[in-house]
């Protein structure tokens, strides 16, 4: 037998197979994008978070210490008032 006959197979099996996997190979990259689409969103929904929850982080800080100041004060004058 001559090796002709024995590797006629290979491109019948190959072509199958290519045949078969574009459509396979074509939802893979349909999800990739639609994973990318995603990442882009939630990237884009951080970024305009930002602003606002910084805001509110700082806005925050800032009344526990007022907060912390006046109970500072308050104790302060509390004491003051027993010592004399």
């Amino acid at each position: 037998m001559t090796y002709i006959v024995e590797w006629i197979a290979a491109p019948v099996v190959l072509g199958g197979m290519l045949v078969l996997i574009g459509p396979f190979a074509l939802i893979a990259v349909i999800i990739a994008a639609f994973a990318m689409l995603a990442a882009l969103v939630a990237l884009v929904g951080a970024v305009l978070a930002l602003p606002y929850l910084l805001v509110r982080s700082v806005y925050r800080r800032l009344a526990e210490r007022r907060l912390a100041t006046e109970a500072n004060s308050a104790a302060q004058l509390a004491y003051d008032v027993t010592a004399v």
